[in-house]
Parts: C-alpha cells; sequence; structure tokens
C-alpha cells in the first residue's frame, strides 16, 4: 500500500468544472421538450399517461441525483465515517453511468476523469481498486479518453500503483485491466507507457506473481496488445528479462488454458516483431525447447476446440527454434506513424 503524505488526503480535486458535471447529468436525465397537441384520452390512457409520467420524472430526477451523490461521496476525508464504503458505492454507481461511451465521453470532457484520479489517491484498497475499474470502463481503449485521462495523470497513478501497491491480488489485476484499457490500440500511448520503463515493469510483476493466474493472463494480454499496435516495445522486451519472465510464469501455470493460449501467444509475437528476441529465445540458457515441449504435452489434443490457438502458437515457437534469426533488425523506437499524435506523460 502506498504511503500518503497527511496533506494527499485533502488535496483539492482537481475537476475542471464541478457545476459541469450536474449539466451534464441534467442533459442526459431531462425531458424539456413540451408536448404538442394531443387527443382526447380515455380514462385508462389518462391512468397510464400519469403513471408514465410519474416513472419518467423519477427515472431523470434519479440521474441528477445520484451524480451529485456520487461527486459528494468521492469529496469525502478519507478517515471521515463509511468514507470506504462510500465511496465504492459511488464508483460502481459511475460505472453504470459511463459504459455507455455517449456518457463516457461527456464524464470526460466535465472532467471527471479527475475524480478517478482522485479516488486512485486514497489510502483504502477497495476504493483504489473500484477507481481502477472506473477508469477501466470509462476510457474504453477510445483514443479521446485514453489522452484525457494521461492529461490527468492516471497513466502515471497506474504505473506507481502497479510498482508499489500490488500486494493486493484484486487490486493488482483492476490496475492492469484499467493499464490495457489505457494504451491498447493507441501509439502515443504505447510511447509514453514505454517511457515510463512499462518493460522493466511487466518483467518484475512476471517474476513475482508467476504463480498467479489471473496477473499471468492479464500481463501476457497486455504485452500482446503493446507489440501489435507498437512494435516498438518489443525493443524494451529484448532490454528488459521480459521474454524469460513470461516464458516461465506460462509453464509454472501450463495447465491453465487461458494462461497457455494468452502467454504463448504473447511469446510469439514478440518473436516475430524483433529477431533480437527470436535470437534469444533460441538462447540454451533459456531452455526454450525444453519449456515449450513441456507447454506442448500439458494440452489436453482430445479437447481441439480449447486447445488450437495455444497448440498452434507453441508450434509456431517450436519451428523459431529450429530456425535461424534474419539479419538482426530492431523496429524504430518512434512510431512510424506519422499521423500519431505524440503526447507528453502527464501530471504526477
Amino acid at each position: 500500500m502506498v504511503n500518503h503524505d497527511e496533506n494527499e488526503n485533502k488535496r483539492e480535486i482537481r475537476v475542471n468544472s464541478l457545476q459541469a458535471l450536474f449539466q451534464w447529468a441534467s442533459q442526459h436525465g431531462t425531458h424539456s421538450s413540451e408536448p404538442g397537441e394531443q387527443p382526447e384520452l380515455t380514462e385508462e390512457q389518462k391512468e397510464k399517461q400519469e403513471f408514465l409520467g410519474k416513472v419518467l420524472k423519477s427515472l431523470t430526477e434519479d440521474v441528477v441525483v445520484r451524480m451529485k451523490n456520487n461527486v459528494d461521496a468521492l469529496q469525502l476525508d478519507d478517515d471521515s465515517e463509511d468514507a470506504a464504503d462510500k465511496k465504492v458505492d459511488a464508483l460502481e454507481d459511475l460505472v453504470e453511468m459511463v459504459e455507455d461511451l455517449n456518457w463516457a465521453q461527456d464524464f470526460g470532457k466535465m472532467g471527471g476523469l479527475h475524480l478517478c484520479s482522485h479516488a486512485l489517491r486514497s489510502k483504502h484498497v477497495v476504493v483504489q481498486t473500484a477507481a481502477a475499474e472506473c477508469i477501466a470502463t470509462t476510457v474504453q481503449n477510445d483514443n479521446s479518453l485514453q489522452n484525457m485521462a494521461n492529461d490527468a495523470g492516471i497513466l502515471r497513478q497506474v504505473v506507481n500503483l502497479l510498482r508499489n501497491a500490488s500486494q493486493d491480488e484484486q487490486l493488482r489485476v483492476k490496475l492492469l485491466r484499467a493499464l490495457s484499457c489505457l494504451v491498447t490500440s493507441n501509439v502515443a500511448m504505447g510511447q509514453v507507457f514505454d517511457n515510463l520503463e512499462g518493460g522493466t515493469l511487466i518483467a518484475s510483476l512476471l517474476e513475482e506473481y508467476k504463480a498467479h493466474k489471473k496477473t499471468v493472463v492479464k500481463l501476457a494480454f497486455l504485452t500482446s496488445g503493446l507489440i501489435m499496435d507498437f512494435p516498438a516495445f518489443s525493443i524494451s522486451v529484448l532490454e528488459s528479462n521480459l521474454l524469460e519472465a513470461l516464458l516461465n510464469a506460462v509453464v509454472e501455470n501450463k495447465i491453465d488454458d487461458a494462461v497457455r493460449e494468452q502467454g504463448s501467444r504473447a511469446i510469439r509475437l514478440v518473436c516475430e516483431a524483433n529477431v533480437g528476441c527470436h535470437a534469444q529465445l533460441r538462447k540454451k540458457e533459456l531452455q526454450a525447447e525444453t519449456k515449450l515441449s513441456q507447454l506442448f504435452q500439458s494440452l489436453n489434443l482430445s479437447d481441439e476446440e480449447a486447445t488450437a490457438e495455444a497448440k498452434a502458437h507453441i508450434e509456431t515457437l517450436q519451428k523459431l527454434l529450429t530456425t535461424e534469426p534474419k539479419e538482426e533488425f530492431n523496429p524504430p523506437k518512434e512510431s512510424s506513424d506519422s499521423t500519431a499524435p505524440v503526447l507528453q506523460l502527464g501530471p504526477p
């Protein structure tokens, strides 16, 4: 758990405009249009209309009240009575709202991600966990929301929490989900993560938590996404101990279908993206031949549907072991996509 200065818990929440959040909720939750001329209604129709009117009013008023209550709860001092429970309830309610991408966009534009950033600073692990889930749901791999989150300093916060507060498995898994949502399909965010020594972070987490299946799956999935969107990340894989750490973690959990599939896929993508990684895979000290053989033997080949992808990845890797790497070449560290925006690391 991260240590917090006394002043940190009391720092002002950096919301662009609190009133804007209420206006946002009102715009999504009220119906101001006046009905036109209506034909004469029967008593039964009037009763139904009155009932529906009450339901609509209840729903629209509820959205505004919910948003105000959520904002109020997230501003509570961590030491106040039931603060953790109230903040978790607020964040869970926000998750329901921002599952719709249009709402998520408005929430981000009105400064809502600063509320999530503030919640990540809570001294309560349950609040940090709920905040990570809210961030992941809000950004939804959307480039503009990812960039807003970076501007709010959230990418740096998530990375620092994974380095310093990763002993709680539920928090760690939620932070990894948030991290994937922050960098997936965004070359510029991949570069920012790489600049934060992301390869070393993933390698260290794989080494420390290789017995934790959920963590290994999340890290393998994250690695695959980074390689596909930002191939230059393979240089960081080569410079860190990530390839060996990934291979060892997959073998450690070789009886788990998800670990086998996601792990072998990540290793294959890394080796195909960078011939230096391919050469590293073939080094005797890595014992990749023995480890891949163990992985293959762990497959339940009678269940073709469940093992087909992992089998294909492992067989590709075994072929790479018998193939000489091509002339040494590393992809450029900077993205070759001239249209990709260049992002600066968000504030601490």
